[in-house]
Parts: structure tokens; sequence; C-alpha cells
């Protein structure tokens, strides 16, 4: 089923629902169009009930969307981690150059060694560091992947409203946009119009 944008935009429409400075119009169309679709009885408040059948496609597209940066970080952190090291291995190799060339001979000094080593130990650790950033970046979203695919309908709309409201019982529109707008709304809308 199909939503009328136009129709519904000339009905809905009021004073207080204009789309705001400095946020793309279409959007904002398409956010309000959701909230109606959403608002079964039209009291432009989306209560429990009515957010039941809103929130699984809902977070079906935040698990998706979630996959992706995981994706997104896995490869940032390779390539990360490629120029790190080659720089790394650079700067090793450059010290070891100029030392050597320093010394007038094909070997280090004791001291240019320690240098060297020291230099190694705290390029390990800088690698370590992007790693563990990266790391725990995935790991966090993992765990909210998890999250949401263990929560049942009626936790998943406890979870939205949470997340929209503060803890609030039904949402207006106002709270319903604010959560949305940064959202992928013309999936969520591709999805539910199905």
């Amino acid at each position: 089923m199909r939503l009328n944008l136009d129709s519904f935009l000339r009905i809905f429409r009021s004073s207080e629902l204009k789309c705001p400075k400095n946020y793309d119009n279409h959007k904002f169309n398409i956010i309000l169009l959701l909230f109606k679709y959403v608002d079964n009885n039209g009291n432009r408040v989306l209560e429990n009930e009515e957010l039941q059948k809103f929130v699984n496609i809902f977070y079906n597209e935040e698990v998706c969307d979630k996959l992706k940066k995981i994706k997104e970080l896995q490869e940032g952190k390779n390539e990360r981690l490629n120029i790190v090291t080659d720089n790394l291995k650079n700067a090793l190799k450059n010290y070891v150059h100029y030392s050597t060339k320093k010394n007038g001979s094909d070997k280090l000094t004791i001291e240019q060694k320690c240098v060297l080593i020291n230099k190694e130990e705290k390029y390990r650790l800088f690698i370590n560091a992007i790693v563990y950033t990266f790391t725990n970046k995935i790991v966090k979203l993992k765990l909210d992947i998890d999250l949401i695919n263990k929560l049942d309908r009626v936790e998943r709309v406890d979870k939205y409203l949470l997340d929209v409201g503060k803890n609030l019982k039904n949402i207006g529109f106002r709270h319903f946009f604010n959560f949305m707008k940064h959202k992928d709304v013309a999936t969520i809308y591709d999805e539910l119009s199905k």
C-alpha cells in the first residue's frame, strides 16, 4: 500500500508542523508521512500499540546500518594499519640508514640499538592503540545488534520509547521528528509502504 504524500500533506499539515529551517523538506515530508502512517487513530500521538508495527522495521534498519558501520570500521582499520605500518617501517629504516651513515659503518652502536628498540616499542604501542580503538567501536556495535535482536516486539517498543522521549508513554510529532531526522527514513518508508 503506497501512501499518497500530496493528499496526506494537505490534510495533516498545520502551523506547528512546518519543516525546520536548514532541514531537507523532502525528508521532513517523509517523516511526517511515517508519523501519520503509524498514527492509526489520527490523534497526532503515537501510542504503544501503534508503535508495534513500526519498531520492527525501524530496528531491522538500525541493525543493517550497524552492520554497514562494522564493515566500514573493519576496512578503515585495515587501511589505517597498512598506512601506519608502512610509515613506521620507513621511519625505522631511515633511522638505521642515518645512524649507520653517521657511524661510518654498517653497524649500529649499542646506544643506537637501544634507541631503535625504544622506537619499535613505541610504534607497537601506537599500532595497538589503533587496533584497540577500532575494535572497541566494532564490539559496541555488535553488542547493540545483539541487544536489538534479543528484544521481542513489546521490548522493542519500550526501547524505542526510551530512545525517543526519555521514558515517555506516548510520542508526539516533535519527539518523533527529532529522533528520526538523522535516520534513513526513505528506506523505512519504503519498507512500511510495501
